[in-house]
C-alpha cells in the first residue's frame, strides 16, 4: 500500500512537470485518499489547479495546508495570489497580516493597489518591499509597470532593467522591458530611451528580444524579419491573456477577413474546401470560418506551441502545426483552396520568401487574403516600427503578389486595432492565384 501511494505520488510530480496536469491531478488525489494530509500533495494539487488557472480550487487546497500548517510561507503566499487572480481582495487581507513584516506582504498590497489603478500606492509600496529585499525580479517588474503609469519614466525603464537583472534574464522581464521601452520611446522620443536599451542590447547581446528591440530603434536593412525565437518567446508568454488583451484594443482583423470571404465565396457554398489559417494564435479566425463554410477541412500553423494549446480547445482545426510558417511552406504544394493571415506579415518585412510559399501552397484559382499594417511611402517598400513590428507600402504588396502569380489584388482599408489611444491603420488584402 505505501509502495503504491507512492509511486502515484512520484506520477503525480512528474506529470506536473510535463505540465500534463489531468494526470497530475488523478495520481495526487489518489495518492492523497492513503495521506490525507501529505502537504506536499496538497501543495501540488493546489500548484495545479492554479497553473490551469482554477484560482478557487487552487485556494481550497491552499487553504488546507494552512490549516494543517498556519506558518506555511509557500501556501500563504500562493493562496493569496489566487485570491488576486479571482479580485477577492478583502480576503487576501488576512494573508497579509500573517506575512507580518515580509516583504510579499507589501508586494501584495502594491498587487491590489495596482490593480485598483491607486498606481501612487503601489509605488510606495514596491519601494517599501525592495527596502527589504531587492533581489526579488517580479517587484522590480511591477514598479517598472506602476512608475511608468506614474510617469516616473526614468523608474520604470530603471526597474525594468534591474527586473531582467534581478530574473537571470528570464524571458517575461525582457518583455516587459521591451514593452517599456516601445511606450516610453512613443512618448518621450527614442532619444529618452536609447541609454537603457544599449546597456541592455550590451548586456544581452544574444538575447532574441533584445536584438528585435534594438534593431526597432536602430534599423538595419539586413533586419528584414523579426527573430523566430522572438516571436515565439513573446507568444508563448503572452497565449493566456491574448485573446482578452485583443479584445481591449478593439481588434477585428478575423471579423474583417470574413468580410473578404463572404465577398469571394457564394452564400450558398457548399463544396468542401482545404483552408489553411497561417499564424493561427489561438484560433481567433477559426469560427468565422466555421460559420461561412459548412465543408472545411481547416489547417492552422504557428510557431508558438502555447497559442496552439488555446486553438486547439476551439475543436474547429483539423490539423494543428507548430512550425515556422515559411518552413512548413517549404514542404506544402499545391494543397489549400484558401489561405488566411491575420496579423501575420507584420512580423515580417521582405515577404517574397513567404509569398513564394503561399504561392505554392495554393490550387489554381487559391485565394489569398491576410492583413497588413499601412506604410504611407511612396520610397520604402516597407519599414521597421519601433514596435519591432513591419509597416508595407500597397506598391510593394502589389509587386509581390503579381510576382508570385497572383491575380485580382484588392485592398480594403481597415482600422487594425488600437495601439497607445491611436489607431492602427491597415489594409485587408485579398489575391487569387492564377
Amino acid at each position: 500500500m505505501f509502495l503504491s501511494k507512492l509511486n502515484s505520488k512520484y506520477k503525480a510530480i512528474a506529470a506536473y512537470q510535463r505540465q500534463d496536469y489531468l494526470s497530475a491531478i488523478k495520481y495526487s488525489q489518489k495518492a492523497l485518499r492513503k495521506t490525507p494530509q501529505d502537504i506536499e500533495l496538497l501543495l501540488l494539487i493546489g500548484n495545479t489547479y492554479y497553473m490551469q488557472q482554477k484560482y478557487s480550487e487552487a485556494a481550497k487546497y491552499y487553504q488546507q495546508i494552512i490549516n494543517l500548517q498556519p506558518d506555511n510561507y509557500q501556501a500563504i503566499i500562493n493562496c493569496a495570489e489566487a485570491f488576486l487572480w479571482q479580485h477577492k481582495y478583502s480576503d487576501i487581507l488576512p494573508y497579509i497580516s500573517a506575512l507580518k513584516d515580509d516583504y510579499y506582504a507589501d508586494f501584495l498590497s502594491a498587487k491590489i493597489s495596482f490593480e485598483k489603478e491607486d498606481f501612487i500606492a503601489a509605488e510606495q509600496y514596491l519601494q517599501t518591499a525592495l527596502n527589504k529585499h531587492q533581489n526579488n525580479a517580479w517587484v522590480w517588474n511591477l514598479l517598472s509597470q506602476v512608475a511608468q503609469k506614474n510617469t516616473h519614466y526614468t523608474l520604470a525603464l530603471e526597474a525594468g532593467f534591474q527586473a531582467v537583472e534581478r530574473g537571470g534574464g528570464d524571458v517575461a522581464h525582457q518583455l516587459n522591458l521591451a514593452y517599456c521601452i516601445y511606450e516610453i520611446g512613443s512618448e518621450k522620443g527614442a532619444d529618452f530611451v536609447v541609454s537603457i536599451l544599449q546597456k541592455w542590447y550590451q548586456k544581452y547581446p544574444q538575447s532574441a528580444i533584445a536584438q528585435q528591440c534594438y534593431f526597432s530603434f536602430f534599423p538595419d536593412p539586413k533586419f528584414c524579419k523579426s527573430n523566430l525565437q522572438y516571436v515565439k518567446d513573446v507568444f508563448d508568454n503572452f497565449a493566456d491573456s491574448f485573446e482578452q488583451t485583443l479584445s481591449d484594443l478593439s481588434y477585428q482583423v478575423p471579423q474583417e477577413i470574413g468580410k473578404e470571404i463572404r465577398k469571394i465565396y457564394p452564400s450558398n457554398y457548399r463544396q468542401k474546401i482545404r483552408i489553411l489559417d497561417i499564424g493561427c494564435g489561438t484560433g481567433l479566425c477559426a469560427p468565422i470560418i466555421d460559420s461561412i463554410f459548412p465543408k472545411h477541412h481547416l489547417d492552422g500553423v504557428d510557431i508558438s506551441s502555447q497559442m496552439l494549446v488555446f486553438a486547439k480547445q476551439k475543436h474547429i482545426y483539423k490539423k494543428l502545426i507548430n512550425a515556422d510558417v515559411e518552413e512548413y511552406f517549404s514542404r506544402c504544394c499545391n494543397v489549400y483552396n484558401l489561405c488566411v493571415a491575420a496579423d501575420v506579415f507584420t512580423y515580417f518585412g521582405d515577404l517574397k520568401k513567404v509569398f513564394f510559399g503561399v504561392a505554392n501552397s495554393l490550387k489554381k484559382d487559391g485565394v489569398f487574403i491576410f492583413s497588413i499594417t499601412k506604410l504611407d511611402s511612396q520610397i520604402s517598400d516597407w519599414q521597421q516600427h519601433i514596435s519591432g513590428r513591419f509597416l508595407h507600402a500597397k506598391k510593394y504588396i502589389k509587386k509581390e503578389l503579381s510576382e508570385n502569380g497572383f491575380s485580382n489584388i484588392k485592398f480594403t482599408s481597415t482600422i487594425l486595432r488600437t495601439e497607445g489611444k491611436k489607431n492602427v491603420q491597415g489594409w485587408i488584402v485579398s489575391a487569387i492565384k492564377k
